[in-house]
């Protein structure tokens, strides 16, 4: 990161950088906590960790060089491009499978978990609006809400109208803590708001 901010700086100045953070920035110590951008960052993962090295590389850039350059806090995002792995795939997939006869059951470990939730879609269209009002700041793009992996087998199932009840399996009902993204700031500056909300995705 270092390499290119120095060399934005100097080959072309009149760049707008966008560092691409994570909500992992900050450490949950209660469910549901709601976070915003002057809120305390205290990483919990090394992921989190390196996000806000990033965030204070560019931080040190743009207040020692006048770097136009900005830090864009992601909180969860999916997109019809997220891999079988990830949570949500793996639940519209073998929900579909199961509405097709080819599976018996949808097979989780914890339906309890939450997480703010937004479209990955929501959130480019945010880092545009970054770019263009470049003015050296950081903002927090997130649905401001909290969506369970319950309610995602719930929407998937309700898709397709099946019972949930009757197909899934889960290890437990466990609610973990997590972070709120309170996007006030990025819908008052930059005139953003979630347009897809996590059922419709």
């Amino acid at each position: 990161l270092s390499m290119i901010l120095r060399s934005i700086l100097i080959k072309s100045p009149k760049t707008v950088f966008i560092h691409a953070s994570s909500s992992q920035v900050y450490s949950a110590k209660e469910s549901g906590e709601i976070v915003n951008e002057n809120s305390e960052k205290k990483p919990s993962t090394f992921y989190g960790y390196t996000k806000l090295s990033g965030m204070s590389m560019i931080d040190f850039y743009r207040k020692e060089h006048k770097l136009n350059a900005s830090s864009a806090i992601f909180f969860n995002h999916e997109s019809t491009f997220r891999s079988c792995e990830f949570v949500s795939r793996k639940i519209s997939k073998t929900v579909a499978e199961i509405k097709l006869g080819k599976k018996e059951f949808l097979t989780l470990r914890n339906i309890g978990a939450k997480a703010d939730i937004s479209s990955a879609y929501d959130l480019v269209r945010g880092l545009i609006l970054m770019a263009q009002k470049c003015n050296n700041t950081d903002y927090i793009f997130s649905s401001f809400k909290s969506t369970s992996v319950l309610d995602l087998v719930k929407f998937a199932f309700e898709y397709v109208d099946m019972e949930w009840k009757d197909f899934l399996k889960y290890d437990q009902d466990k609610q973990t803590n997590y972070v709120i993204g309170n996007n006030q700031f990025s819908k008052n500056s930059l005139g953003w708001a979630p347009a897809i909300d996590v059922k419709a995705l």
